[in-house]
């Protein structure tokens, strides 16, 4: 996929009459990429793409394509800067027939003969032939399938080759063979250079299909990842995230709403099977239609076992009180959730039940989870990353040493080529060349301060100085997404009393949280100011926010938000305790969709520091 950032949204709102829609969303599209885009119903998903084709205007915020601010406002006009959309509703005219549909508002005014309809004839044939339909192309629409009419509006779009081509939930309308020819289209396209922005609610489909994802809720941007780095769970639990709501919580989402979260029921019994969690799905009578081996592994039961069965069949906690509470749920056909509870073989599961409904809000079933977390294997998985962290720092500390000699020899001779009688160019020259080897020396010295030894006793820090070591270390990451970095530091020096590699540890892990929550040309801000008794680091972006109903849970274990298969939760939660312990706080602000600041608050050392 190509790195160039062809089209940038930013800050985008829009509300209909009292309901905000989008609340600040940013997206990038790379030219040469399938950019999926998931959520919730209502999102925002659908109205953002309406914007970028025209036939909404956004009421705050911009697009750029290029670089270059966009402003457009129709669905023509979009088309003609190379932004084309194929809609969720079908947007053909039925009593005309295809031709006369695939050149809408491009058909001659005047009748200039057969040549030229024969030429959109035989244009239209290929391209409906690419898409695998033989249809008769003279016949008026409303004769012809939905699943027809959707290919000829595809075709209508696709004749007009645009650059960013946008398909919203298409998919449900299209059979199997539909979609195979749809995807090759979607890949060549890809090949070309050309983007596509995929909306669907079909994980199967983003990760066949899609190189990144965005994931929008209540009119926000949750995140942005590449599709090879992502746990299909976790995403899962990102983009629909009603399941894991607790008892007594009311929704905010109307009817509606709450059957389109059912996104579970789009698996296919084999990705059920799969899933990490267990689930067993009821039927309204209240037997189970469905049990996967994780659920039938905590239950110690033979999976195809419970098929059939009703729950009180089968002994689901040790507690009689939550049997009662999880039989009574599924009766009533409730939702809610138990944490920390015994069932089966596991002395600690997490427990879930939701309904489930039709097109029409009548009641299905219910969907029952079982999460084994009595020993999390993320401790697994965090405890051998980080034994392999430990591996590479070594290494990397013997090459730092390794490097540094050469480094002093080269600098030496440069030293003794500045004694020669060179001429002012070759002196600058040779300036050059030190002040670079000097800036290497810098970033070599910052790899080896974290193979010192710990020491059972703090020292005294210079937060400026520890803060300068890390944004040199990771500026390359910064450069990468050409993120603007500003500094402003009150005081300097400014001493405290800790462990310089922990610390250290803490301000890499929020600076690469910001640098990870921004899109390309994004903005991260570092201040550091003096306060009563203590000195402030705060490290802010403009990334997509944390809701506030999250901010009091990103410090726990093991909670994250992001999507990669190696986030372990656990980041948050060492810095907040490293922080603790040096006497310290580490506290949130956000507004979702505008900024993000994680402030970082140090007692003053016994030493007097700057002004």
């Amino acid at each position: 996929m190509a790195d160039l950032t062809l089209l940038q949204m930013r800050n985008i709102h829009y509300s209909y009459g009292g309901f905000e829609a989008l609340r600040g969303v940013d997206l990038d599209i790379h030219s040469g990429e399938i950019h999926a885009l998931v959520g919730e119903h209502r999102a925002g998903k659908s109205t953002l793409m309406r914007i970028l084709g025209g036939n909404l205007l956004p009421q705050r915020g911009e697009i750029l394509l290029k670089g270059q601010a966009l402003h457009f406002y129709s669905p023509q006009d979009a088309m003609s800067r190379g932004i084309g959309m194929v809609y969720q509703s079908i947007m053909i005219i039925p009593s005309l027939n295809a031709i006369e549909n695939i050149y809408s508002g491009r058909m001659p005014t005047a009748w200039l003969g057969y040549r030229r309809y024969g030429g959109m004839l035989t244009e239209s044939r290929r391209l409906l032939k690419e898409l695998g339909q033989e249809i008769d192309l003279l016949a008026p629409l409303f004769e012809l399938s939905v699943a027809q009419q959707q290919m000829v509006e595809i075709a209508r779009i696709l004749s007009m080759s645009p650059d960013i081509l946008i398909l919203d939930e298409i998919s449900n309308r299209l059979n199997d063979e539909e979609l195979v020819h749809l995807f090759r289209i979607l890949a060549d396209y890809r090949k070309a250079g050309k983007s596509i922005i995929y909306i669907t609610q079909n994980f199967d489909e983003i990760f066949e299909l899609a190189d990144r994802v965005t994931v929008l809720q209540d009119g926000y941007r949750k995140s942005t990842e590449s599709v090879a780095d992502l746990d299909r769970m976790r995403l899962y639990r990102l983009a629909f995230d009603a399941v894991l709501e607790t008892p007594g919580t009311q929704s905010r989402r109307a009817p509606e709403e709450e059957r389109q979260l059912m996104a579970l029921r789009r698996y296919n019994s084999s990705l059920i099977d799969d899933l990490p969690v267990g689930v067993i799905i009821f039927d309204r009578e209240g037997t189970v239609y469905q049990a996967n081996q994780s659920a039938a592994g905590i239950l110690n039961i033979d999976p195809s076992s419970l098929v059939g069965r009703t729950m009180e069949e089968f002994i689901m906690s040790e507690d009689p009180l939550i049997n009662k509470e999880i039989l009574s749920t599924l009766t009533n056909r409730g939702k809610g959730a138990w944490e920390g509870v015994a069932i089966g073989k596991a002395k600690f599961v997490k427990a879930r039940i939701l309904p489930l409904h039709d097109e029409d809000y009548s009641y299905l079933g219910a969907l029952l989870t079982l999460e084994d977390a009595s020993l999390s294997a993320s401790v697994k998985d965090y405890l051998t990353e980080a034994e392999k962290h430990q591996y590479t720092a070594e290494l990397a500390a013997g090459v730092a040493h390794e490097v540094n000699n050469p480094l002093g020899i080269i600098n030496n001779y440069l030293e003794l080529l500045k004694l020669k009688n060179l001429d002012e160019d070759g002196l600058v020259k040779l300036e050059k060349i030190q002040k670079e080897i000097r800036r290497i020396t810098e970033i070599v010295g910052s790899l080896l301060s974290f193979s010192r030894l710990p020491r059972k006793d703090k020292s005294e820090v210079n937060l400026v100085e520890l803060l300068e070591e890390v944004l040199l270390l990771l500026g390359h990451r910064f450069d990468r997404k050409r993120i603007k970095l500003k500094k402003s530091f009150q005081i300097n020096p400014a001493w405290i009393t800790g462990d310089e590699n922990r610390l250290k540890q803490v301000l890499i892990n929020l600076l690469i949280n910001s640098q990870e929550a921004v899109l390309d040309e994004g903005e991260i801000a570092v201040e550091i100011s003096k306060g009563a008794d203590f000195f402030q680091v705060k490290v802010s972006d403009n990334g997509h926010g944390i809701p506030g109903e999250l901010e009091k849970s990103i410090f726990q274990p093991f909670f994250t938000t992001k999507l990669t298969k190696t986030n372990t939760g656990l980041g948050l939660s060492i810095c907040d305790h490293i922080i603790k312990a040096h006497g310290g706080t580490l506290s949130c602000e956000s507004i979702p969709g505008e900024w993000t600041s994680f402030i970082v608050q140090l007692p003053w050392a016994s030493r007097p520091a700057g002004p």
